[in-house]
């Protein structure tokens, strides 16, 4: 009886053993990595944002930051994790991702580049950083593409039902015009640091560069509330396009 106790207790631990070892040596890696301790870098073959770390021929798995995933061509050196519009497929062939971490009402996730949730409302989006939104708008005629992650003509975004910006200003200064009809103006206020907004039209948001920092910039929602905002790691604000970059296509900003 006791044998059969100590058999049956001896099969468990060995398929539990079993089971750990199957979890640690989930990726093998190739023979070439156990003659250098330089790291090589693969990508998990189901789930985007996870990758694999090699060594000496030993793995270490790595999840990127929620919102990111592995950019399997990143030059050496850089963040492996990128924005999934950056990468070559796209997350195509690899579709699983981490559960998302949702951020304020803008950010599905805590990084990453969204459209606003107003669905008719296709020329704004969001660049989520730490699960905190910040607003550009498209130039006039241009959609947000979620396939491409930027602003693109409108017969090309694919979206439907949009409602142009110049629509909506007029609905807007429609509700809140005075019965005297008198223009109603705000004067920009400054910011701690002493950055104001230099004003604009109504639903007008511009992205301003920061003046020291490559990765940081302002939103300055309706051209008067200043609001700071930032780049997820590895990328710089493009003041020409109003947007996060690589860094190699902002002048300046390249290293």
């Amino acid at each position: 009886m006791k044998l059969a106790v100590l058999t049956g207790l001896g099969f468990y631990l060995s398929l539990l053993t079993a089971e750990v070892f199957t979890q640690e040596e989930e990726f093998k890696c190739p023979a070439f990595t156990k003659l250098t301790d330089k790291i090589h870098l693969f990508p998990d073959p189901t789930q985007c944002d996870k990758y694999f770390e090699c060594r000496n021929g030993l793995s270490k798995r790595v999840i990127c930051q929620d919102g990111l995933v592995f950019h399997p061509e990143k030059p050496e050196g850089e963040d492996p994790c990128d924005l999934k519009h950056n990468t070559p497929d796209k997350c195509k062939t690899r579709p699983e991702l981490q559960r998302p971490k949702p951020g304020d009402s803008h950010c599905p996730r805590q990084n990453g580049v969204y459209p606003s949730e107003d669905p008719f409302e296709c020329d704004v989006f969001y660049s989520c950083l730490n699960g905190v939104g910040s607003p550009t708008r498209c130039a006039e005629g241009l959609h947000f593409s979620e396939d491409i992650g930027t602003c693109v003509w409108a017969r090309e975004s694919g979206r439907a039902g949009c409602v142009s910006e110049q629509n909506r200003s007029q609905k807007k200064m429609t509700d809140k015009k005075p019965a005297d009809d008198t223009p109603t103006t705000q004067k920009p206020k400054s910011l701690e640091n002493g950055f104001t907004c230099p004003g604009g039209a109504l639903g007008v948001h511009p992205a301003l560069p920061h003046p020291t920092s490559c990765r940081q910039y302002y939103i300055c929602l309706d051209g008067i509330t200043a609001t700071e905002a930032g780049c997820t790691k590895g990328r710089v604000f493009n003041p020409g396009t109003q947007q996060c970059d690589s860094p190699q296509n902002v002048p300046g900003c390249e290293d």
